[in-house]
């Protein structure tokens, strides 16, 4: 009887583990744009090398003065900070002008030791840049490959360090790039902007129950 309950005990297992694999994916999805609670606001002037920048809820065009200029748009949240701490990528559907050749991704961050209500360069950026191309129009990048810029440690006068928190963003900007042509139109139309996660439930799940089932099988090796 115990032999019995025992094979019954393993092929339960091996089925749990099976449906597990075959199992499809269960995405998390949190996207941006121009809803309640998001403001949209240019980014970018004369002061930074920005001949002009216009944007809509959903693009932006603009043209630089020099080559260092950076000019763009960015979503705040206005209702709090996003957990992102899940997610594992950031997904973008762009379309962009001939003259653009480089995007600066950059995501804003709370630091619990040095960001303040109203003070935007308190905000810790993650930031990434791209290479931008007319006949691409998907971007996936994950989102470990964000940094910190070193110019903002320089300017808090802190340490250098890799602490990258994505449970608390307050933002993100897409923006042209370091690496663009002056006074040249540099156009881009942002159809989508989406941050990405796998959901870990369906594999927490799987660990109860083969806990449970290893542990009816202990208790009935005890009684044995």
């Amino acid at each position: 009887m115990k032999k019995h309950l025992r094979l019954v005990i393993a092929i339960l297992a091996i089925a749990g583990i099976a449906v597990y694999v075959f199992l499809p994916n269960e995405k998390n999805t949190n996207c941006v744009s121009a809803d309640k609670g998001v403001l949209i606001y240019p980014s970018g002037d004369s002061l930074s090398g920005v001949g002009f920048v216009n944007i809509s809820p959903s693009s932006f065009n603009c043209s630089l003065l020099n080559e260092s200029g950076i000019c763009g748009l960015g979503f705040r949240f206005e209702n709090g900070s996003r957990n992102w701490g899940r997610m594992d990528s950031l997904i973008l559907n762009l379309k962009s002008s001939p003259e653009l050749k480089e995007i600066l991704v950059k995501i804003l961050t709370n630091d619990p030791n040095l960001t303040k209500d109203g003070d935007q360069n308190s905000i810790r950026p993650l930031i990434k840049e791209l290479s931008a191309n007319p006949n691409q129009t998907r971007y996936s990048i994950p989102l470990t490959y964000f940094y910190v810029p070193d110019y903002w440690f320089s300017e808090h006068n802190i340490e250098k360090n890799n602490v990258k928190s994505l449970f608390s963003v307050k933002g993100i900007e897409i923006l042209s790039g370091w690496k663009n042509p002056a006074n040249s139109p540099l156009e881009l139309q942002i159809e989508s902007l989406c941050a990405e996660g796998i959901s870990n439930t369906p594999f927490v799940i799987l660990v109860i129950y083969i806990c449970l089932l290893i542990g009816i099988a202990i208790g009935v090796r005890v009684r044995e």
